[in-house]
């Protein structure tokens, strides 16, 4: 069951599955620079009436703050956009190695005899905690079986 939740987490840290959230931040980003480019022009032009003598400075402050809070908006947009692709990569590699690592540690407890043969008893219980030291089991062949009768 590890495993397989290690998977579906692989799965959905994938790419493919962010790529709405990045096709959103991208749409965002491009939106505030479009914002940014426009609201440049707008405090060009009104330099450009300051110039002249027409407007007034508050009208000339207010085009400033605005071309200002647009670069910020650009610029964070910008972040963001990086932010998640840095993590939705952190997110692909981690996914992938605990699911290596899951893979792993599922032959890790797979019990497996070194030769081939019949089980003829089981000794640990369901539930017990076993180790590379004490046997679980006894293995043998059928076509050569000594029984020791005393």
């Amino acid at each position: 069951m590890n495993t397989e939740n290690a998977l579906l987490n692989a799965q959905y840290a994938s790419a493919a599955t962010k790529k709405e959230k990045l096709d959103e931040l991208s749409i965002a980003t491009g939106l505030s620079k479009t914002k940014l480019d426009n609201d440049l022009s707008l405090l060009q032009r009104q330099k450009n009436l300051w110039v002249q003598k027409v407007g007034t400075s508050n009208d000339l402050d207010a085009r400033q703050l605005t071309f200002t809070s647009s670069t910020n908006a650009y610029h964070t947009a910008k972040l963001r956009f990086t932010l998640l692709q840095k993590q939705i990569s952190f997110q692909q590699k981690q996914s992938r190695k605990t699911l290596e690592i899951s893979k792993t540690e599922y032959g890790d407890f797979t019990v497996r005899s070194e030769r081939d043969g019949k089980i003829y008893d089981i000794l640990k219980e369901t539930s017990e905690m076993v180790n590379t030291l004490n046997p679980i089991a006894l293995v043998g062949d059928a076509n050569d079986f000594y029984w020791n009768c005393r």
